[in-house]
């Protein structure tokens, strides 16, 4: 069947956490990808790797409903 849309209720911003050696600024974010076993996956992304992340997703829902 494939992907219909992305379901935003299963992204969960967990907060910022740790800045590294470079400057960059860690964002926790995790994904629960199997509601029935509650079992999450956990990310530490960059700010711009957020933000990509997220223009992806809005992209992609985009195109599934026919907008992109």
């Amino acid at each position: 069947m494939g992907i219909q849309s992305v379901d935003w209720s299963y992204l969960v911003f967990q907060g910022i956490g740790d800045i590294t050696r470079s400057g960059n600024i860690l964002i926790k974010l995790l994904i629960n990808y199997d509601e029935t076993k509650n079992e999450y996956l956990y990310f530490d992304l960059t700010y711009d790797q957020f933000k990509e992340l997220r223009h992806d997703l809005i992209k992609a829902n985009d195109a599934l409903k026919g907008k992109g």
